[in-house]
């Protein structure tokens, strides 16, 4: 992207680089005291990673690796086609979101593991700038429900951990 073009606050539905912006906006406020990474990359292909965990540092996550949240996921978020991202930032078509996790560690249900999880439903979503940032702001807000739900099949570790993020 041209430097210049960083002057004037664009459309989310027409550059992703002020895409990127706004989600982590809105899953700060949402999630306040967690990690939130979100950016736009274009070294293979053009795209928005977002990369979640509950804890917000390495001081919370058990040995203080990101790796070790109890709900640490990714999300990426592309062109539909090769040509509705361009390189530069420039949204020229459609998008499309998907999760690469989307669960959250509880006590295990089964001796043999060491954690069982609880996967929270998340759909690949089509759509432009305006509702990617919708529907991810209401995952979000899904997500959160279901860790205050489910807070009593949790560790004592992760619920010590969670106890001040909502």
């Amino acid at each position: 992207m041209k430097p210049y073009k960083r002057l004037f606050k664009e459309d989310i539905n027409s550059n992703a680089i002020e895409l990127a912006s706004e989600i982590e906006k809105e899953i700060l406020k949402i999630f306040p005291k967690s990690y939130v990474d979100v950016k736009f990359d274009s070294h293979i292909f053009p795209g928005i990673t977002i990369k979640f965990g509950l804890g917000k540092d390495k001081s919370e996550w058990s040995n203080g690796y990101w790796e070790n949240d109890p709900a640490q996921m990714f999300i990426f978020i592309r062109g539909q086609k090769e040509s509705d991202l361009s390189k530069d930032g420039t949204i020229n078509g459609l998008l499309y979101v998907e999760n690469k996790s989307g669960f959250f560690l509880i006590k295990p249900t089964d001796r043999f593991m060491a954690y069982s999880k609880i996967k929270v439903s998340f759909r690949k979503t089509i759509g432009n700038g305006e509702k990617i940032l919708q529907y991810l702001k209401k995952y979000f807000l899904t997500f959160k429900k279901a860790l205050q739900d489910n807070r009593d099949k949790m560790t004592d570790e992760h619920i010590q951990l969670i106890g001040d993020k909502f």
